[in-house]
């Protein structure tokens, strides 16, 4: 049992120094994803017309995110403005071996860490905010999205 232990642990530490994330460039990396995209599902839905449409800018100082939400029940809607000033925003990827790009938005709003993920693979690209605020609770919240040309 003892060695098993520890080849398992070996193999944890293999797997991930294999898949290490680099830190990159956070304003270069949002210039890189730029642009407009259309919303083909949020929180597991097929989004309301009026909100599929979502948006990615590199202002001078800041990223500045568009991720709208419509609760299920009617609620009103979350326009998902999203402001990360790339001073604080540590942004780290990786490439799986099965073409996968993930990037790892890590963002310091005021003493408070707070964590989101972008992810790329055969043109359909995803963004998740694992701390997202639905009536008091906090829930993975994932857009699914595809760019505009």
């Amino acid at each position: 049992m003892r060695n098993f232990i520890f080849g398992l642990l070996a193999l944890c530490a293999i797997f991930s120094s294999a898949y290490a994330a680099t830190e990159v460039d956070a304003k270069k990396f949002i210039q890189s994803i730029e642009g407009d995209y259309t919303i083909q599902k949020v929180g597991g839905d097929a989004p309301h017309a009026e909100n599929s449409l979502a948006s990615i800018f590199a202002d001078a100082d800041e990223a500045v995110l568009t991720m709208p939400y419509c609760p299920p029940g009617g609620k009103a809607c979350d326009p998902g403005y999203h402001f990360f000033p790339y001073k604080a925003l540590v942004v780290k990827s990786d490439k799986l071996s099965d073409g996968t790009l993930i990037h790892e938005l890590e963002w310091d709003d005021a003493g408070t860490m707070k964590k989101y993920k972008w992810t790329e693979k055969s043109g359909v690209f995803t963004f998740l905010n694992p701390q997202y605020d639905l009536d008091g609770n906090t829930i993975a919240l994932e857009h699914v999205l595809e760019r505009k040309p």
